[in-house]
């Protein structure tokens, strides 16, 4: 699948399951779910570049203090995560939470399960964050 027929996919798939989503900038479909906002990301896979990837990742709190405790914390949590994982952008002091599928082989169930559960996940964690470790949450930053 080339690029450009996942995003005709995804598009389909969005405008059926969600009916509204943003572009941005950079040409990711943008859903928001209460205080979360996910991004959802078509991407070549491969070095000739005939895979294609779907990237959904929310960025879930932002000016967080890197310490040991939140960690400890997040890794504690990816354990326990039947989708999705936590990463830590500490350069940017970011707390991200994502997931990713194959874009080859893309259904809209897949995609929405999926997205429901990174949208579900990133907004019960970017509260509870906040109050443990500092940081505001991203839809505070970036109104």
């Amino acid at each position: 699948m080339t690029i450009q027929e996942l995003r005709g996919t995804l598009e389909s798939y969005l405008n059926e399951h969600f009916g509204h989503y943003n572009v941005d900038p950079e040409g990711d479909f943008v859903v928001e779910y209460e205080s979360a906002r996910v991004y959802i990301c078509p991407r070549t896979w491969s070095d000739n570049g005939d895979h294609t990837v779907v990237q959904l990742f929310s960025v879930t709190n932002v000016e967080v203090p890197i310490t040991k405790e939140l960690t400890d914390f997040l890794s504690t949590e990816n354990l326990s995560l039947l989708f999705g994982h936590f990463a830590l952008h500490d350069k940017e002091r970011e707390v991200w939470f994502g997931h990713t599928l194959l874009g080859d082989f893309l259904d809209p169930e897949e995609l929405v399960t999926a997205l429901s559960a990174v949208a579900r996940a990133a907004n019960k964690y970017d509260d509870l964050i906040k109050e443990r470790f500092g940081g505001r949450l991203y839809t505070e930053a970036h109104a």
